[in-house]
């Protein structure tokens, strides 16, 4: 009897080791749409439901940026890449001048479901948000949805330069694929 609850004791210290070496990976997500994972320097995970029901995993290694540019007036932009099996997800903020970008960007936002173009602004007076994949069949025009992402996001894994959450739709000749998930880079290039 004594061997066997030396054993239970013995197994009860492993599982609760396996556990917290479990919660060591989580940065514990946002918004609460999903629950993100980081494991690793860099990368995403994406859930992809489309429009007849059927559903898959979407993976990446890659995230890059800040890139960034001028619009007009002064007005700037700034952007994420996410690389995710293959195809690149553009996140893009078109912001007003002046603007600290940096705290900008770490609010939830709704996502601008039509293409910003340069003529907008001329005279724009807040921040819009795009997200859109330029090259993917299935991921045509921009998404409406919401992003959430937080800069400089300490993990037990260290301090990550941008955790990020999308939960988006595209629409494409009148079907929606909604795509849900996160992403990491502990690292921006």
């Amino acid at each position: 009897m004594k061997n066997f609850a030396l054993i239970l004791f013995a197994l009860t210290l492993v599982m609760a080791g396996c556990k917290k070496e479990e919660e060591n990976v989580s940065y514990g997500g946002g918004s609460g749409s999903s629950t993100g994972q980081v494991t690793g320097p860099e990368g995403s995970s994406f859930t992809v439901t489309y429009p007849d029901g059927s559903t898959a995993s979407l993976n990446g290694a890659t995230v890059i940026g800040w890139d960034g540019g001028q619009l007009l007036n002064y007005n700037f932009w700034k952007q994420l890449r996410i690389s995710v099996d293959g195809n690149t997800f553009f996140l893009r903020y078109n912001m007003v001048q002046d603007t600290d970008w940096s705290t900008e960007v770490q609010e939830e936002h709704g996502l601008y479901n039509f293409p910003f173009l340069l003529e907008y602004s001329s005279d724009m007076d807040d921040t819009f948000v795009e997200l859109y994949c330029p090259f993917c069949d299935d991921f045509d025009e921009n998404a409406s949805g919401t992003v959430t992402l937080e800069l400089d996001k300490p993990t037990v894994n260290g301090v990550y330069d941008v955790v990020g959450e999308i939960d988006a739709t595209f629409t494409l000749n009148g079907q929606q694929t909604h795509i849900e998930g996160s992403f990491w880079a502990q690292e921006l290039d």
